[in-house]
């Protein structure tokens, strides 16, 4: 791939023909999504050694050209998530009973609950 392994940018008119409209984002996942929050833009991606989901923010909304990672790790993994997770979702959110804040937010991934099962964790 000409990205080696990041996230690269296109755009289409038409869904027939594309056009790369920037450099590879340098994500460190082959997998991942984009979610749009109140805050902005944000990428989630599993870390390489699978203990947690990177992120970053979007400086330019809404071009998504220009991206600042998040700390590390963005999102630990939980521990009823085993390992081999892939494909984090858009960021939903949930309210949280007899909580101080309003909602919270969680992002899918699919994964195995450290059994033979595949699941969705949120993270």
């Amino acid at each position: 791939w000409e990205d080696l392994g990041g996230w690269s940018h296109y755009t289409s008119q038409d869904l027939v023909h594309w056009k790369k409209a920037s450099n590879s984002s340098h994500f460190s996942g082959l997998t991942g999504s984009i979610g749009v929050t109140e805050e902005g833009a944000f990428a989630f991606w599993p870390s390489p050694d699978q203990s947690s989901i990177l992120s970053a923010k979007a400086t330019d909304f809404p071009t998504l050209n220009q991206w600042t990672q998040r700390a590390k790790p963005s999102i630990p993994r939980p521990p009823y998530a085993g390992t081999n997770f892939r494909d984090p979702s858009r960021p939903i959110s949930f309210p949280i009973p007899r909580s101080s804040s309003p909602n919270a937010w969680f992002v899918p991934v699919g994964c195995n609950n450290n059994s033979k099962s595949a699941d969705v964790c949120l993270f």
